[in-house]
């Protein structure tokens, strides 16, 4: 099960960015000149704590995406939704599916889950989501809102869906609204626009990991900073990313660069390059 406390022990590794005598240990060449300052180490922690809690918003809703099956082309719409709700009571018993008809060209399935527990995908949900299909046999859109959710004990401020069939298939979520305060970082405004990068071979949705592009800015303190993630791959339910680049350009001119490398199974470390200068390395555990 995957909650709102596991963000601390992964931000516990960005704070090691704040140590001074540990900062000696992530350099890995004791030659190396181009220092930040201990102020410069500070600030970065903060800012890529921030980039890391915002990309998981986006990320979250793309696995959600995979409660429901994926639309095959050619079946009638209202026919593949009128499958799903049989399919729920088996592969999710802890929620209840209903159907209805939003308009001629569209209808809508709702998950509400039940209990103290329901977990799915590495997620804990409670409330309900609302899945809106629109179109046909030869061009499917599929939505999910989050808005009447809780998900590891949290709203999650997103929508995100597919487009499948026909000449572009796409999988994206967006992500707007505001991240709580949480133990030494301040609340957090966000917006992000993301694509998932769809690879052949592989479900376009449901599958064990996603590969994720976005843009985005976010706002903290009356500073607005831009946001880029680029071809950055999570593991499901999992909170840190284990490759890809995160860069945060700050509204006074500061870049913090965070790239994820994999190093052996369930190893990997971040590596934290702030204005150019000499790169901080911390391990991760996923």
């Amino acid at each position: 099960m995957k909650n709102r406390a596991s963000w601390i022990p992964a931000i516990a590794l960005l704070l090691a960015l704040s140590c001074n005598e540990g900062t000696q240990i992530g350099w890995g060449d004791a030659s190396l000149v181009n220092l930040p300052s201990q102020q410069e180490i500070s600030d970065a922690r903060t800012l890529a704590s921030n980039a890391v809690r915002a990309a998981d918003a986006a990320r979250t809703a793309l696995e959600l995406l995979g409660l429901l099956p994926t639309y095959e082309c050619g079946e009638p719409r209202r026919t593949f939704v009128g499958r799903i709700v049989p399919q729920v009571h088996v592969d999710l018993p802890c929620a209840t599916a209903s159907t209805f008809a939003v308009d001629s060209d569209a209808d809508a399935v709702v998950l509400t889950f039940s209990g103290a527990e329901c977990t799915a995908r590495g997620h804990t949900l409670a409330g309900k989501l609302t899945f809106r299909y629109s179109g046909g046999e030869d061009r499917m859109d599929v939505a999910v809102d989050f808005s009447e959710a809780t998900i590891d004990g949290q709203a999650l401020p997103a929508t995100a869906g597919y487009g499948t069939c026909g000449d572009e298939k796409r999988v994206w979520a967006k992500a707007e609204g505001d991240l709580p305060e949480l133990s030494s970082l301040p609340r957090l405004h966000l917006k992000i626009d993301a694509l998932v990068a769809l690879r052949e071979g592989l479900p376009i949705i449901g599958g064990t990991d996603v590969v994720v592009d976005a843009t985005g800015v976010l706002s903290r303190d009356s500073k607005t900073d831009q946001l880029t993630m680029a071809k950055v791959k999570y593991g499901l339910g999992e909170y840190l990313p284990e490759e890809g680049t995160v860069t945060v350009a700050t509204a006074d001119g500061h870049r913090i660069v965070i790239t994820f490398t994999p190093v052996l199974w369930k190893l990997g470390q971040a590596t934290v390059v702030i204005d150019g200068k000499d790169p901080v390395t911390i391990p991760i555990v996923h």
